[in-house]
């Protein structure tokens, strides 16, 4: 396996991003000019879904495949605060990671890969030149929900510190709709953000699908939920594949490590190989 290569690039203001590069372990495996660039989740999502992540990575690089996984503005090892970027700036990072790839490895054909906010975050970033499609890992569907939800988080924060509920969701939402930002688990949210995330409609999303895009629910059993069935209905001209494999919520707290996800990966790189023109899909 060719060694992966920690490395900085710059956004499109000037700001330092980092990121890690799998180099390809092989010409033959994969299509060479086509890479893949992971968008990752927000908040703790990102941290326990990081070592799947790495996971798919090396197995993407081992069947040939150059991947980029890297930190938006505001997270990780890259320059900003959290609490200065967007999803806007994030669908921007994107950019700025392909325009690496194409100065620095050549590459002119580009899949991305998310999980979470980060398949929204691919979702926005579609229509880039040199973009073939998108797979996108258990997308946030109703953004509404999943905000409403990330808040509840800071409730619980509330009730270890103070053994009661201080701020209300509701009260949360008016300090946000004020300008003023809410903490959960350390990331401080914005009313921009905010916004961003409860605007999330992914219905409207696969209606206007431009690229194929695989949608994979991921779940610990068969049943697929209500919200992912409305989502394999629509059909945007044939772009859409919609699919279900059975792993738990690897993107959520957990006690050991997490072992690779053989049905992901499996279907992902089936998928990505027949967009590529580089083997069979499933």
């Amino acid at each position: 396996m060719s060694a992966e290569r920690p490395l900085f690039f710059p956004d499109q203001r000037g700001h330092r991003l980092f990121g890690v590069y799998h180099p390809p372990a092989n010409v033959t495996g994969g299509p060479a000019d086509t890479a893949v660039i992971c968008c990752a989740p927000l908040f703790e999502e990102k941290l326990w879904a990081h070592r799947v992540g790495v996971n798919f990575a090396r197995q993407a690089a081992a069947a040939g495949w150059p991947v980029l996984r890297f930190d938006y503005f505001g997270d990780g090892d890259s320059e900003g605060l959290f609490r200065e970027a967007s999803l806007a700036t994030r669908a921007s990072d994107v950019g700025a990671a392909i325009a690496h790839l194409s100065a620095q490895e050549s590459m002119s054909r580009f899949i991305l890969l998310g999980l979470g906010l980060g398949a929204v975050i691919a979702l926005q970033s579609l229509a880039r030149p040199g973009v073939l499609g998108a797979v996108c890992w258990q997308p946030v569907v109703d953004g509404p929900r999943y905000i409403g939800e990330v808040l509840r988080l800071n409730l619980a924060a509330q009730m270890v510190l103070h053994r009661k509920v201080v701020r209300t969701r509701d009260e949360l939402v008016e300090d946000l709709r004020r300008g003023e930002t809410v903490n959960v688990e350390g990331y401080e949210i914005t009313q921009a953000l905010y916004k961003e995330i409860a605007a999330i409609d992914m219905r409207a999303f696969m209606a206007a699908v431009t690229r194929p895009t695989l949608v994979l629910q991921i779940a610990p059993d068969a049943a697929t939920e209500p919200a992912y069935r409305e989502l394999a209905a629509i059909e945007p001209g044939g772009l859409l594949t919609f699919g279900g494999v059975r792993e738990d919520r690897f993107w959520t707290q957990q006690m050991a490590l997490y072992p690779p996800c053989t049905e992901l990966f499996s279907r992902s790189l089936s998928w990505m190989s027949a967009l590529a023109g580089h083997g069979t899909g499933a």
